[in-house]
């Protein structure tokens, strides 16, 4: 009986370790599957998967816990768009999954045309009014608005509004980090972007909107 019981504890000690690996085989196969399905390039999918409940084991073995950052926390710099730039995540806090950024836009500011060859990137516009011009497309972005970009997909934005706008910007896969850091320790100046750029593989292919399509 001893032996019976002894046997049932190992097999569910084995199945609670199984079932979470599992299940991020499971999630990261789906991601590929929805990627190729979508008729973009085929690209390696990262090697980041969800284990031990929760927490997520990096390319490189590096582990993260959860963790949460409250209002007006986290290491706040000088931004690339005229206000302060606030890290919520870095890519060492996310295995290199993701990397959260809450940026200040001055009014009539935002950053040239650009790409990035490794990152997808997303806003959500908590506060202002924003334009973006994403590839062929162009967008209004009053508060509320979400928008998306995929890596290599040239794109900028523009403050419209009289008051500081407010933006939650995500990367993913981490790694941007290089060039706000990079830019934060800059003067001011037409050549600041592309030089921080480079920090970042990151492309700077034309003007703001402010020049080439002013209001």
């Amino acid at each position: 009986m001893v032996a019976v019981i002894g046997a049932m504890a190992l097999v569910e000690d084995v199945r609670a370790q199984l079932i979470p690996s599992f299940i991020s085989l499971a999630v990261v196969l789906a991601a590929y599957w929805l990627r190729n399905r979508s008729g973009r390039q085929q690209v390696a999918v990262p090697a980041q998967v969800v284990l031990d409940r929760g927490r997520i084991v990096g390319e490189h073995g590096a582990v993260t816990e959860p963790f949460a950052v409250p209002p007006g926390e986290g290491d706040r710099i000088q931004g690339p768009a005229g206000g302060p730039l606030t890290y919520k995540a870095r890519g060492e806090q996310t295995a290199g999954a993701l990397t959260a950024i809450e940026n200040v836009i001055a009014p009539g500011d935002g950053p040239p045309l650009h790409s990035h060859p490794n990152e997808d990137e997303a806003w959500w516009v908590i506060d202002g009014t924003l334009r973006f011009r994403l590839g062929e497309q162009t967008a209004e972005a009053p508060a509320g608005t979400f928008v998306f970009v995929p890596r290599t997909v040239p794109h900028a934005f523009q403050n419209v509004g009289a008051t500081p706008a407010r933006i939650l910007v995500l990367f993913t896969p981490a790694g941007m980090e290089r060039f706000f850091d990079k830019f934060a320790t800059l003067s001011a100046g037409p050549e600041a972007f592309a030089v921080a750029g480079r920090e970042a593989q990151m492309e700077q292919v034309g003007p703001p909107l402010s020049v080439s399509d002013p209001i």
